[in-house]
């Protein structure tokens, strides 16, 4: 490995088969040169580990926590951080992140996952309840300081996050996790350290709060400002109310459609 930077898939256990998609979706459009690309795993079943080295993808053996990559992975001055359940559909998403992520008045690259089409935001009933929700866990874990502070303000997903190697990002993030677990353990240490860049929500769509509109071009695009492409797809399991909303088999084929590497072509 020899790029300054470096692309950390977390691939632990069942997560193991499902990164064969994401890790070839940023294969699709990784620059030669522009960072290496690693899967971060304690171990690998025999076939996921020749896939990887068929493709000339890495392997370390570790734990895969995202906090811990730059100790993993020391040799990089820039460290990116992608959830297995992401897929990359547009190449300038990993330069823009990696660029940014090397700024040194940022502390990280982060997504909010608040978007106005989101369900729990555009519909009053499930945003009181997604609020008093996020509340209660947060004061539970972080205090009720913390809760009033971070509830105020939309939540940073760690699906997609880029920083400096010796950030302070890393380190608050680890305190947040071990002191309430990982649930809210990002976006809490996001607000803790400050000097953040946002990036747009297509940087990291949530399809389970709000399905993408696919173009007749085949590209994914926002759902509500359909001149906006989706630059990457976050496929955490959809909202218990989507099915509702959209309608089973809808969720169920467009999961599939953005799950099957190589669906939407890369522009």
């Amino acid at each position: 490995m020899t790029a300054a930077a470096v692309i950390a898939v977390l691939a632990d256990g069942p997560d193991a088969r499902a990164a064969r998609a994401c890790i070839a979706s940023i294969l699709a459009v990784l620059p030669p040169g522009l960072a290496d690309l690693v899967v971060v795993a304690e171990a690998l079943p025999t076939s996921d580990a020749a896939w990887l080295a068929a493709r000339g993808v890495a392997h370390a053996p570790a734990s895969a926590r995202p906090w811990s990559v730059p100790e993993v992975l020391p040799a990089h001055g820039v460290c990116m951080v992608v959830d297995p359940r992401l897929r990359l559909l547009r190449k300038e998403v990993l330069a823009l992140f990696l660029k940014y992520g090397a700024r040194p008045d940022r502390a990280v690259v982060a997504v909010p996952a608040g978007d106005p089409a989101y369900g729990a935001i555009a519909d009053p009933r499930l945003a009181t309840a997604a609020f008093a929700q996020r509340h209660a866990r947060l004061a539970a874990a972080h205090g009720t300081a913390i809760a009033d502070r971070q509830c105020v303000l939309p939540p940073f997903d760690a699906g997609i996050v880029a920083a400096r190697a010796y950030s302070p990002i890393w380190a608050a993030w680890s305190r947040r996790a071990a002191a309430g677990g990982e649930a809210d353990a990002f976006d809490v240490a996001v607000r803790d350290v400050g000097e953040f860049f946002r990036m747009p929500t297509t940087m990291n769509w949530m399809c389970g709060q709000k399905l993408p509109w696919q173009a007749p071009d085949g590209t994914w695009r926002h759902p509500d400002y359909r001149a906006e492409p989706i630059f990457a797809a976050n496929l955490a399991p959809p909202q218990p109310w989507l099915a509702s909303t959209e309608g089973a088999d809808r969720v169920a084929g467009v999961y599939r459609a953005i799950g099957a590497a190589g669906v939407t072509p890369p522009r």
